[in-house]
């Protein structure tokens, strides 16, 4: 038996965004871990306030975020969090800096209960990244984040309209 542990996992991840006037944006996420049961699913609320910052290229945004994970009999978790955002809004790339806090509460259920608690803990999130136009319509979004002692990496590419 191979003895070796997992140290990253590719997810494909589903967003749909929606913008409507005064800046605000909202947003609903699938994500599926390949050949299981495991679910999360999640939505946010952003506020830009880009038209009201008074310098040209600036953007600046706030968001709201709550997920769930489902699948794991077992267990129930849920992350809630907030973040602020401040970029420059230039032509072709758009890179950009993100600070916030996220709590996250993990919850056994059935047998589980017998052996463990609840467990609560409040993290703060820091991001670094670069959205940039491929083609129109096209985008790719490279970021390193941080959240607590964890590292992530992502690329992404989206359709943008």
């Amino acid at each position: 038996m191979n003895n070796s542990s997992l140290s990253s996992v590719v997810i494909p991840k589903l967003r749909i965004s929606a913008g409507i006037p005064f800046g605000l944006d909202f947003s609903y996420m699938y994500t599926s871990v390949p050949s299981s049961n495991i679910k999360i699913t999640g939505y946010e609320g952003r506020i830009a306030f880009g038209e009201m910052i008074p310098m040209p290229m600036v953007e600046f945004n706030v968001r709201a975020y709550q997920s769930k994970l489902s699948g794991v009999n077992e267990l129930s978790v849920k992350d809630s969090g907030y973040a602020a955002m401040l970029g420059a809004d230039l032509p072709i790339i758009k890179p950009y800096i993100e600070f916030g806090q996220v709590k996250s509460t993990a919850t056994p259920n059935g047998v589980a209960t017998a052996v463990f608690t609840e467990y609560q803990k409040t993290s703060t999130t820091t991001a670094i990244g670069a959205k940039l136009t491929v083609f129109p319509l096209v985008i790719m979004n490279a970021e390193y984040a941080m959240m607590g002692s964890k590292k992530m990496y992502t690329l992404k590419f989206a359709a943008e309209f």
